[in-house]
């Protein structure tokens, strides 16, 4: 009976030392793990600190641009010489302006009717010709509208410039009006 105590006795021990080195195992394997979500916790952090670093640039920048205006013009140059249709030369260039004031050149615009003689008397005779030719019973509301514009002086140019005058609610109802 001795040595089955002691026989007992030693499988007890190895028993415990067994479930000690499971035990032990365990712990490291946990440890192990724990230290790995670690390190993939700590490189998420940094992926979403890079990317909200990347954002903040893109809102900085979107906003800079949308906070400073352009606008783009197109300007003409004419050469104003006593030179025929197909020999003049125009020349285009595209200026950007950054402040509010934008000019206008559509209001004091001069038409090439205007300008040449040949073809405002060429225009004229046309404009005769048509006149002539022209039904009075098949005029449209629309031609009956323009003659009306075109005896009171007005025209394209004239009336931009009116409807851009006064406040905001004159210049719509001014323009409802027509």
């Amino acid at each position: 009976m001795a040595e089955e105590a002691a026989h007992l006795e030693k499988e007890e021990r190895e028993r415990m030392e067994r479930e000690a080195a499971e035990a032990q195992a365990e712990m490291e394997r946990k440890m192990h793990e724990a230290k790995a979500k670690e390190e993939e916790t700590r490189r998420l952090q940094e992926e979403l600190r890079h990317a909200h670093e990347e954002m903040e640039e893109k809102q900085r920048a979107l906003h800079e641009a949308i906070s400073t205006p352009r606008t783009l013009h197109v300007s003409e140059h004419d050469d104003d010489d006593d030179e025929d249709e197909s020999a003049r030369s125009h020349s285009h260039e595209l200026n950007i302006i950054e402040d509010e004031v934008i000019p206008r050149p559509e209001e004091s615009r001069i038409t090439e009717a205007e300008r040449n003689k040949t073809i405002n008397k060429q225009l004229e005779s046309l404009s005769a010709d048509l006149a002539r030719a022209k039904l009075d019973t098949k005029q449209t509301q629309n031609d009956i509208l323009h003659s009306q514009n075109k005896s009171q002086g007005r025209d394209k140019y004239k009336t931009l410039k009116q409807i851009r005058q006064g406040n905001t609610k004159q210049r719509v109802d001014m323009f409802e009006a027509m």
